[in-house]
């Protein structure tokens, strides 16, 4: 079960509401209460203080993106990526020469190229840099990249509805 609310005294609240729902039926289960940590981009527990000067976040960003890099090394894939759209083949041809070259992971089938972004702040800062070297008419979309394309959605449900299943 997940509650969430608005602030720490709320949650501490229905912390205490829940220990004693589970005592009263005498059921048994464990009760954490996190908060999002938005530069680790994880739940952490509450009483874990997030960084407060600028020194600190920057530590703390640092250490969430040396995790992000070992987990694409392993894995072979990043969380977010700048999808590229440049107007014609040859643009897209001379755009990925260029991306690589500045060492970006580029990957690219036909005129249509992704960028690999460690986080989604990382992809901010590449979709604003392809955006001043890209020819006019480059569509740029960041997204996470463990979203399916909207046509395989479309086609999938098709699908299931061919074979009757629902």
């Amino acid at each position: 079960m997940f509650v969430y609310t608005a602030s720490e005294e709320a949650a501490l609240e229905a912390e205490r509401v829940i220990r004693g729902l589970l005592e009263a039926d005498e059921l048994s289960g464990t009760v954490d209460v996190t908060r999002w940590h938005p530069i680790e981009e994880t739940w952490r527990d509450f009483t874990e203080p997030l960084p407060q000067t600028d020194v600190e976040q920057e530590a703390e960003r640092a250490r969430h993106e040396e995790a992000e890099a070992r987990e694409a090394s392993e894995e072979g894939e990043f969380d977010y990526e700048v999808q590229v759209d440049p107007p014609s083949y040859g643009d897209a041809v001379e755009l990925e020469r260029r991306l690589k070259e500045e060492g970006l992971p580029v990957k690219r089938r036909w005129k249509h190229m992704s960028v690999g972004a460690l986080t989604e702040e990382r992809a901010e800062e590449i979709a604003a840099r392809v955006r001043t070297e890209a020819p006019e008419g480059t569509e740029i979309v960041i997204g996470a990249t463990d979203l399916q394309h909207p046509a395989f959605v479309f086609f999938s449900d098709a699908f299931d509805r061919l074979r009757g299943a629902d």
